[in-house]
């Protein structure tokens, strides 16, 4: 006889297996069609930067500096949010018709990491085009100045900030598909609003946790 799910170890692990499993497809899938565009924005916000900077006559050290703080803590967690819901937000009103548990597992868990990581290539993409493009030859060193200025602690904040927000956007886009699609709305005009709408949550998101971060350091 086979004990029931909950007196049988053996039948736990294999459901935390299977969930688990589940979640790394779902991280892959997302990642797979995020990647490409993150990396790109990364690329314009770091030539843009160097580019602004150069234009008002400033240092390549503050030019660096101002390209490191603006993928972390401004361009990096919004523009990875905005991304994965303008990527993602058909596939998660599919998932809409699903049970919040279920659809917890297989949209906002794996957006979130998905977020976190994207927000590391996006710095690295940033990064890297701001010092190719930079007018000084000493790459290296440019390099180098940028690992310094760099801090474990800020980048595992400006990550954690973007897993914050996929997590508010694809948790906004499951609520609102469930309740727009059992009125009867169109797919495509539940979308489009759960886009518009998101890309306000963030922003005001955002707002407020500069404000936190404020009161807190």
């Amino acid at each position: 006889m086979v004990a029931p799910l909950h007196l049988n170890p053996y039948g736990k692990s294999r459901l935390v297996i299977k969930r688990l499993m589940v979640l790394l497809r779902a991280i892959e899938r997302d990642g797979k069609h995020c990647a490409d565009e993150a990396i790109l924005a990364g690329l314009f916000v770091g030539v843009g930067s160097i580019f602004i900077a150069e234009k008002l006559h400033q240092s390549n050290a503050f030019a660096l500096l101002l390209l490191v703080n603006t993928s972390l803590n401004l361009a990096g967690p919004i523009a990875c949010a905005l991304l994965i819901t303008m990527r993602l937000s058909p596939y998660w009103v599919g998932y809409s018709r699903l049970g919040m548990g279920a659809a917890w597992l297989r949209v906002v868990a794996p957006a979130a990491v998905t977020g976190a990581i994207l927000n590391f290539y996006f710095l690295l993409a940033s990064v890297v085009a701001g010092v190719l493009v930079s007018s000084r030859q000493d790459v290296i060193g440019e390099f180098r100045l940028i690992f310094a200025v760099i801090k474990p602690a800020d980048l595992a904040f400006s990550s954690l900030e973007a897993s914050v927000y996929v997590m508010l956007t694809s948790t906004w886009a499951l609520i609102e598909s469930r309740s727009s699609i059992g009125k009867g709305k169109p797919i495509a005009l539940v979308i489009s609003s759960v886009t518009v709408h998101v890309f306000a949550a963030v922003m005001a998101t955002k707002i407020a946790w500069i404000f936190v971060r404020q009161m807190i350091f």
